[in-house]
């Protein structure tokens, strides 16, 4: 009887020690970056499209014209990458269900916010050595690039 007790004991201490989180001391441990949030760290270009729950919102908003919209902003990134792959330019794609920061001049983390609530597909352009970033259309993007990040 004894021996059944200690088994479970130690059985639910090895639960219990899988299931808690690392302590604060352990490098691969930052509780400020979730698996939700993606941090810059250099000269990126990031290609937004809507999660689920923006289309069911923007289907509810424009109805039938969601279609359009998209098909319009699929046209766009398709631009997008044709570009960016000419020039060798690398860029990720993500969902705006994620929280995109970066640190700023103070090295505090600041999350990046889409201020236009009809951009639903955009563009966030980031350069990390000026801690700058600028939100933009998917149809504005050749333009837009070349400025931002002065090429010619």
């Amino acid at each position: 009887m004894k021996k059944i007790i200690f088994i479970h004991f130690v059985l639910i201490l090895l639960f219990l020690s899988c299931s808690l989180p690392p302590k604060n001391n352990d490098t691969k441990y930052n509780p400020k970056i979730s698996l939700n949030n993606f941090v810059l760290d250099k000269d990126t270009v990031l290609i937004i499209y809507p999660s689920a729950k923006t289309i069911n919102k923007i289907k509810r908003i424009k109805g039938e014209d969601f279609y359009i919209i998209a098909d319009d902003a699929n046209y766009y990134r398709a631009e997008i990458y044709n570009y960016l792959d000419s020039i060798n330019k690398t860029y990720k794609t993500i969902s705006d269900s994620v929280h995109i920061m970066y640190k700023n001049k103070n090295n505090k983390l600041v999350q990046i916010k889409n201020h236009d609530r009809d951009l639903y597909w955009y563009v966030i352009l980031y350069k990390n050595e000026e801690r700058k970033y600028k939100t933009i259309s998917v149809v504005d993007f050749r333009q837009e690039y070349t400025r931002f990040f002065n090429v010619k």
